[in-house]
């Protein structure tokens, strides 16, 4: 009895001494071969179970040794199969029933499982055992001793349960290989590894798979593995798998990157990154695949894709290179094919970059073109041109990148720097693209176009903008940019005494009713050398629209350190320096400037530390500005401090000494701390701090409103009245009135007052007849409350027809101007700085619904417009005859109708109409009568004046 024949029946008789009521195992022989027999009962149902091993034995000799009857086989091709084991085991209790049946290591399976109200089914054929696919010659250079192919299963599954899953594969072993993926439906799967080498389960097919292959991220190029990348093999997947083997080898002008096997769509394909370098050509190949399906290998069924592409020549003072990538894109969770390309051409004098992509969106062409020329066109000293930009989007939505990111940007950084994409193909191209990827997505409505200008200013500044207008789904004015300025000019970056890369970013939304614009030193910045980096930024944003409309921020280098910037505030670096001098020694300094609604700040801080293991010695100085709007209050923080700090193993010691000046007024007053390390002295001059005083209604007028307009009977221009909608034209009369054309139907006004309103008086807000105010005060006033009434009337009414709609204006305003104070009286003291906007009512925005007519017609189904075409000939009688026309000799009246006279008048009657009621009707073309009259009339016509009547 061999090993294997043993360990089964060993297995079986200790599975029926621990759970089996009734076993029967017997051992006998069929054709000289031995036969195992078995028969389980536990108390829940039977088991039975037949094997026949037979070894090396081939069919043909089993049957010629079982049924020597039928004498010599007829070859047919299948006599010599080696047949190993025949094998057939069921089992049957109250909820799980299945059959197995087995010849030549592939078997048969079949279970059904009824469990209460739940019901399963299985079936499948399984082939576990590896078949070996031997290599040799140079695909054996490639892939080794060749491949190994285990683990092969097909078949469907559904309603199981883990519980379930688990029980079958305890009854039923062959079942694990189609159970154990937990994968529903149609399932398949095989195992593919090298010869020697443990092989990577491949899930084909399966519901659970699928979903599995659609969260992995596909692998991208392999152009960077072609010349000689990682070694380790990547395994990729998106809607299959892919298993690659880096080789990194070169045979002659032939570079083999990497090599892999491939299952997707049902079919498998071997493939190769390789690269050909002939001379000064060169060829790259990515993700060359050759994919079959295994069930119908026939040639008219080979399948050849392409993943990417990379040439490149180089001939003289004239290079050429370009990439080609495919990668799959998912939108609005539906997978795209995406193909990106980039190319360069490089001459003595001048140079081309291009950047391009296309995708097909729901059948519509999704596309971008951006082209950089790089050449010198002139100019003065001052601003040299010497590159021009241009690209446009369609289907394409344009997202700026942030400030921080305008400096890696390609197509700002390609432009700057001519050698930016120089080095070839490889992981930076691919970056490249990867970027523009994610900020130029396809986007169905979606169009753009840009233009740049690179320029030079006394071969110090090199610089290059970019300024791009977005349309479709949302309009968006931006305009990137970004300069460096080398010093002494002509010095290598790195050698110069100092260098410094300035990013420029500006995005205006007029629906968001935002505008922003930031500028940030890079971290290539630095001065004296390359360990003093340079630091700093600017922002400056305005919203003018939506809930934030009236607040703003200017700052230089961040915030007050006490300040807390509103979420929608931009964060800005220090402008400053960042110097580590040596190991021991740093020098750190910043500087800000800040303006918001509330108050202005200012500062900045120096710090000077040397550290050793024993010694540390500082010396820090500091000054903090904060003031307030009117009434004008000020509050200033400086301080200096030094000190050595100092082991002497058995004890230490520290010294500091520092001075600390507050100042606040007005009236003039502070405060001077001075700090001698075993003593503090303070030392107060002026009066404490008192609240400022109150501003009067006058002063407040002249500081915060605008002026009244010349000729106002107003004290103060506080109310805009504007048209939101329906204006057709603006037209002035002679004596310089503006007369403004609107559509009634459309038409939409606004009247909002620059001081918050209370009370509406007059039209009052429909959306708003029960709410209450806002609760605002003046704060520069000492005021806790504000009341203030807007009146709005049309033509002295308050009357107003039923289709007028009138809406409340809301508007955010500054909280240092409106916002209330504690007390009546006091102005409060601006100690914690914040920028505050209050939202508070404006005005009426004024409409009018229209009118429908009584008596209008219905809307009609668009099937009543149907109709058919069809052939209806119509009879022609030969006895016409053909009409006569009007000589010119014999009247005249018809030909009057075209003269100077009649066109002067008529053209005067048409102008009036055409500025009146311009509408296509009203603009009459009488050119084709002029030249033709005699077709048109037939006749004189009758002319009379207006309303006479015919004789």
């Amino acid at each position: 009895m061999n090993k294997e024949r043993k360990e089964r029946l060993l297995e079986a008789i200790q599975r029926a001494s621990e759970s089996t009521q009734l076993a029967l195992i017997c051992d006998a022989r069929l054709a000289g071969e031995p036969v195992d027999l078995s028969a389980e009962y536990d108390g829940s149902g039977w088991r039975l179970g037949w094997r026949w091993d037979l070894g090396e034995r081939t069919l043909g000799d089993v049957v010629k040794q079982v049924l020597p009857s039928l004498g010599e086989l007829p070859q047919v091709g299948i006599e010599d199969i080696r047949l190993g084991s025949i094998y057939a085991e069921c089992f049957s209790g109250n909820e799980y029933k299945g059959l197995s049946f087995g010849i030549a290591d592939l078997s048969v399976l079949y279970v059904k499982v009824s469990k209460g109200s739940e019901a399963a089914t299985l079936w499948g054929l399984i082939h576990e055992k590896p078949i070996a696919i031997p290599a040799s010659g140079v695909v054996a250079t490639l892939i080794g001793k060749g491949l190994t192919l285990s683990d092969l299963r097909i078949g469907s599954v559904s309603g199981f349960t883990p519980d379930m899953r688990r029980a079958v594969i305890g009854q039923l072993g062959q079942a694990r290989l189609l159970l154990d993926s937990g994968g529903t439906g149609f399932v398949a799967g095989i195992a593919i590894g090298g010869i020697g080498a443990k092989p990577i389960a491949v899930p084909l097919v399966g519901r659970l798979a699928e979903k599995t292959a659609a969260n992995s991220a596909p692998s991208g190029s392999a152009v960077k593995a072609a010349g000689g990348g990682s070694p380790t093999a990547a395994v990729d997947s998106a809607d299959g798998m892919r298993k690659w083997f880096v080789v990194g080898k070169t045979i002659g002008p032939l570079r083999l990157g990497r090599v892999g096997c491939e299952w997707k769509d049902g079919k498998i394909g071997l493939l190769l990154d390789s690269a050909v370098d002939v001379g000064g050509l060169h060829l790259g190949l990515t993700g060359l695949c050759v994919r079959l399906p295994p069930s119908d290998p026939k040639p008219a069924n080979l399948e050849l894709a392409l993943d990417g592409i990379d040439l490149a020549y180089r001939g003289g003072p004239i290079s050429i290179s370009g990439s080609f990538l495919k990668s799959e894109i998912s939108l609005n969770g539906q997978k795209a094919v995406q193909y990106d390309g980039m190319a360069m051409i490089q001459a003595a004098n001048f140079g081309i970059t291009g950047f391009g992509s296309y995708a097909s969106v729901d059948g519509r062409a999704s596309l971008y073109l951006f082209a950089i020329l790089h050449l010198e066109l002139g100019g003065p000293p001052c601003f040299r041109v010497n590159g021009l930009a241009a690209g446009f989007g369609y289907n394409r939505k344009l997202t700026l990148p942030p400030i921080e990111e305008v400096y890696n940007f390609p197509l700002v950084r390609a432009a700057l720097d001519p050698d930016y994409l120089a080095s070839g193909t490889g992981s930076l191209i691919q970056d490249a693209m990867g970027k523009l990827q994610k900020f130029i997505p396809p986007s169905l409505g979606d169009y753009w176009f840009a233009i740049g200008i690179r320029f030079s200013s006394f071969e110090m500044i090199q610089a290059f903008a970019l300024l791009s207008v977005s349309v479709g789904n949302e309009v968006e004015i931006g305009l990137l940019g970004l300069a460096a300025v080398t010093i002494p000019k002509g010095i290598e970056r790195g050698k110069a005494v100092a260098y410094a890369e300035l990013a420029l970013r500006v995005v205006i939304k007029p629906a968001e009713g935002t505008i922003r614009m930031e500028a940030r030193l890079t971290d290539e910045s630095y001065v004296f050398c390359k360990d003093c980096h340079l630091t700093g930024g600017f922002a400056f944003y305005i919203w003018f629209g939506g809930a934030l409309a009236g607040d703003f921020v200017l700052t230089l280098g961040g915030y007050h350190p006490k300040f807390i910037p509103k979420p929608h505030y931009p964060i800005v670096p220090r402008l400053g320096i960042n110097w580590q001098v040596t190991g021991e020694m740093s020098i750190t300094g910043g500087m800000y400037f800040a303006l918001t609604p509330s108050c202005l700040m200012a500062g900045g801080k120096l710090c000077a530390v040397y550290q050793s293991s024993r010694v540390k010695v500082w010396f820090i100085a500091y000054a903090d500005f904060l003031l307030s709007w009117k009434p004008f209050y000020y509050l200033i923080d400086m301080a200096v401090s030094l000190g050595v700090e100092a082991d002497l193993g058995v004890f230490s010691i520290r010294i500091h000494l520092g001075a600390e000046l507050h100042l606040w007024g007005p009236e003039f007053a502070g405060l001077v701390q001075i700090d001698l390390t075993v003593i503090t002295l303070t030392v107060r001059f002026g009066p404490d701090k008192q609240p400022p005083p109150t501003l009067e209604a006058k002063d407040f007028v002249e500081s915060f409103l605008p002026p009244a307009l010349e000729g106002s009977p107003d004290n103060s221009n506080v109310l805009v009245t504007q048209i939101n909608s329906g204006l057709i034209r603006e037209e002035k009369t002679k004596s310089g009135t503006l007369l403004r054309v609107v559509n009634a139907h459309a038409l939409a006004l606004s009247t909002q007052s620059l001081i918050p309103v209370s009370e509406f008086t007059g039209l009052k807000p429909q959306d708003a007849l029960s709410a209450s105010p806002p609760e605002l005060g003046i704060r520069s006033m000492g005021k806790t409350a504000l009341r203030s009434s807007c009146k709005v009337t049309i033509n002295g009414k308050t009357e107003v027809r039923e289709n007028t709609r009138t809406l409340l204006v809301k508007a955010a305003v500054p909280d240092a101007l409106w916002g209330k104070s504690r007390e009546e009286g006091k102005v409060p003291l601006p100690e914690e700085p914040t920028a505050i906007t209050l939202q508070a009512w404006a005005g009426l925005r004024i409409s009018f619904d229209p009118i429908h007519p009584q008596g209008a017609l219905p809307a009609m189904a668009i099937d009543k417009f149907a109709y058919e075409n069809f052939n209806k000939p119509i009879p022609w009688d030969d006895q016409l005859l053909v009409a006569g026309t009007i000589a010119a000799t014999e009247r005249k009246e018809i030909w009057t109708v075209m003269d100077d006279v009649s066109t002067k008048r008529r053209n005067a009657v048409l102008a009036v109409l055409a500025r009146e009621s311009p509408f296509d009707l009203n603009k009459a073309n009488l050119d084709e009568l002029g030249k033709a009259t005699e077709s048109y009339f037939q006749a004189n016509p009758e002319i009379c004046r207006l309303g006479e009547a015919f004789v």
